[in-house]
This record gives structure tokens, sequence and C-alpha cells, in this order.
């Protein structure tokens, strides 16, 4: 007997977190082996335990089997008899999401690790279990922000067989899968920033919030005024900066909620699954948003985000192809009679600066009823 419990005291200090975390196949090989007709309330609590720490999971970040023994505990889940109920819920894991602040994850990135690591896992589940009421939705999280932040550790790390890069390989796939559009405005924004450069630290250092710009569009009509050029412009540099540091979810909700809001009214409850399905609402601003130049340019940057988003949705969950053109180009006819609309009442007019010249229309306006019509 006294054997027996050494034997059982070596096995449970070799299924222990502390040393999973620095070799986790033998726990992959458990997990696939693993019973299929009931659950494992051992195993779940095991790698439950990683998930929920952060110092565990940067340590798993070192390993190279990382995407493995992700793979493996959702795939665990899914042979066991229904319901299947994930190790990270939707809102366990946007919780995590809002507690991470970009400042944290430069001085230390273990928050960072172990959201991403939560967020394959999840990528995973709804890869596999897309019609199960405890999948996330993908477009409520910073995606684009985390691949970013992610990559550039990464470049840091300068490994590419590391288990981090593993991790970033894996959740970029799965993200392409599911939101086409945010990978493809990441290679867009890389261009970019190779071109014009990278935002300056005192930029970074004047932090910006969506609530900021939220007040600087509504200070544009406060007073009655429905041209305020000054203000609208403050309130774009100010939306520029925003975007810089905040994910652009969070700022197209925000914009979109302060510009159809009166000033006599509660702001408007809308989420960003809402707009991407419906990017249309945006339509539905006042003329005095239409008029001033800052806010017009703020409103076509967030429709145009939302577009690209809305595209991704129908041709991903529509039955046919056909069925994703006939509404796409319903949706893009709807957007360019009501660009039209306004070019005729004359909002759209802006001075070219010049002496004895006619105003012309809005450049962005007309850009974007070419780039849909063409």
């Amino acid at each position: 007997k006294i054997e027996d419990n050494k034997l059982k005291a070596i096995h449970r200090k070799g299924v222990s977190p502390e040393f999973i975390v620095e070799d986790p196949t033998s726990i992959i090989d458990t997990m696939r082996r693993a019973n299929t007709l009931q659950t494992n309330n051992e195993l779940d609590s095991l790698v439950q335990t990683i998930f929920c720490d952060p110092s565990f999971c940067k340590r798993m970040s070192l390993h190279p089997s990382i995407v493995n023994f992700v793979r493996e505990s959702v795939d665990m889940l899914l042979r066991r008899p229904l319901p299947h109920i994930p190790l990270v819920l939707p809102l366990s894991l946007e919780h995590l999401a809002r507690s991470m602040s970009r400042e944290d994850v430069e001085k230390d990135h273990d928050g960072l690790i172990q959201f991403s690591l939560q967020l394959l896992y999840s990528m995973m589940f709804l890869d596999c279990e897309s019609k199960s009421p405890f999948t996330i939705d993908p477009r409520l999280l910073p995606l684009k922000e985390t691949l970013e932040m992610l990559g550039s550790k990464c470049v840091e790390d300068n490994n590419q067989r590391s288990g981090m890069m593993l991790l970033f390989e894996s959740l970029k796939g799965l993200i392409s899968n599911h939101c086409p559009d945010i990978t493809r405005s990441m290679a867009k924004t890389t261009l970019i920033c190779q071109k014009v450069g990278e935002p300056s630290d005192e930029m970074k250092k004047d932090y910006i919030s969506p609530t900021l710009v939220c007040d600087a569009i509504r200070s544009c009509f406060c007073d009655g005024v429905v041209s305020n050029e000054t203000a609208g412009m403050r309130a774009e540099s100010m939306f520029k900066l925003c975007q810089a540091v905040n994910p652009c979810s969070e700022i197209d909700v925000a914009v979109v909620r302060a510009i159809l809001t009166d000033s006599n009214s509660q702001p408007k409850f809308i989420n960003y699954s809402a707009l991407v399905k419906d990017p249309l609402v945006i339509l539905k601003a006042k003329a005095a948003v239409w008029k001033c130049r800052g806010t017009r340019r703020i409103m076509l940057r967030v429709l145009q985000n939302l577009m690209k988003a809305n595209e991704a949705e129908v041709m991903k969950y529509s039955t046919t192809d056909q069925v994703a053109k006939e509404f796409l180009t319903s949706r893009d006819a709807i957007i360019v009679r009501c660009l039209l609309f306004v070019c005729q009442s004359g909002f759209l007019l802006e001075e070219t600066g010049r002496e004895n010249s006619t105003p012309s229309h809005c450049v962005m306006s007309t850009n974007l009823i070419r780039s849909v019509v063409t």
C-alpha cells in the first residue's frame, strides 16, 4: 500500500500543471485516448487551470506543441455526448479582452498570450460547432489588435518554430476563415506603415478613447451650427488617433451611436454584430452630419469598414454564391442611391480653396461611389 501511494503521488506530480507546461506531449496523448462516453473532470480541470493562469500560458507558449494541446482539448470535448460546453465561455473571453490594455501588454505580455490561447480554443470550437449556443462572436473581440501585438512579439522572438509563432499562425488562419476582411485590412495597414511610418511616441502618449471621439462629434452640432468645420476637423483628427490604439469594433460602434443620437435623446444601444449585419443603418444620419466635412468623412470611413465586414459575413453564410451576390448588389444600390441623393441636394459641396473656382463634390463620397459601381 505504501508503494502504491508513492506511485500515485508520482503520477499526480507528473500530471500537475507545473510539469505539463514544460512538456505537454504526455497530456496531449492522454487527451487523445480519453474515454469518449463520459466526461473527464480531471483533464478538464487541468486544461482550465492552465488557461486561467497567465504564467502557465506564457510557459506553454515556449513549447511547439501548444497548438496541438489546444486542438486535442477541443477534440476531446467534441467526442463526448451532447451538450458540448466549452471550457472557455464567450462572456469570460469578452471580459478578459476588456481587461487588457495596450500599455499593459507592452510591459508584460503574459495576459496577451493567455487571451490568445483562450481565443484559439474558442475559434477552434467555433470552427467545429458553429451552431452551438456557446460559440463566440469573433467580431466582438479585438482580433486585429491581438494579431498585431502577437505578431510583434513573434518578430522579437525571431524563432519560426516557437510555440508563440505557431500560435500566431494558427490564429491568423482561423481569423482569415471567419473574418477575412480583418486580415486583408491588416495587410493594407502594414503597407501604409511601411510608407508613412508607425505613429510617433507623442501620438501614442496622447491616448484618445472612443468616448472622447463621440463627445467631439456631438460638439459639432451642440450649438446649432450645422457646418462647424473647425469642430469637424478636430473630431476627424481625434478619430484617426483613436484608431491607432483602440479596437476597430469599439470605435465604429461609438461613432455610429454619436451620429445617430440627437442632442435631446439618449445614446442608442447598438452592438457591432448588428452593425455588421445591417451597415445601412448608418445612412440614417441627420443632414447636419452630411454637411459637416469632418463628421461626413468619419461616417464614410466607418461605412466602408462595415461594408467589408458585411460582405465577408454574407459570402460565408449565404446558401449559394448567387444569393450572396444578389444581396450585396441590392445593398450597394441603396448606398449609391443615398449618396447620389445627398450630392444632388448640395450637402457634399466643398470649397476647392482656389480663387474664382466653383465648389466640387466631396472626394471621399465620389470615390466610394466609383468603388461600389466598379
